[in-house]
């Protein structure tokens, strides 16, 4: 007759590992020397556990990312937890397919409200500014230019 089986603390804590990593309950049992049915019965929780807890931590790795603005975790994010059901476009995938080159191309057609010119030009479009600044408007080659003879060099 088989003497029964009795978890201790280091067992539970290792099926809890186990289960964390993702291996399957069979393997897990035969780890431990048991069958499938005497783990369920003595460390349902403990898989459980393991389980929950490693899915919060990769959903809480995939959540940071998604705020660091990678498109992929967003798009899955998006897919899985708000249950977004878009049909995937040219558009989006021109998105996603994007590198670092694309990125900074991008970036570079973005204004830049920390330079002088750009800040002016921001509040312009906020202000919907016009006439009161019409100099602005002039062409380039119309701005006025330093006489280069009173340059010193």
């Amino acid at each position: 007759m088989q003497k029964a089986h009795r978890p201790t603390t280091r067992l539970r804590r290792e099926v809890e590992c186990f289960a964390s990593y993702g291996i399957p309950e069979d393997n897990i049992a035969r780890v431990i020397g048991i069958n499938r049915s005497t783990l369920r019965k003595y460390y349902k929780d403990e898989v459980e556990l393991g389980r929950d807890k490693a899915n919060a931590q990769v959903a809480g790795f995939l959540f940071a990312a998604a705020k660091k603005g990678n498109v992929q975790a967003m798009i899955f994010w998006l897919k899985c937890r708000a249950r977004w059901t878009a049909p995937i476009d040219e558009t989006t995938l021109a998105i996603v397919a994007s590198g670092k080159k694309e990125a900074a191309a991008n970036a570079a057609k973005q204004l830049d409200v920390n330079s002088p010119f750009d800040s002016v030009i921001a509040a312009r479009a906020k202000r919907n500014v016009g006439p009161e600044l019409s100099g602005l408007a002039r062409p380039s080659v119309e701005w006025p230019v330093a006489d280069p003879k009173s340059t010193t060099q």
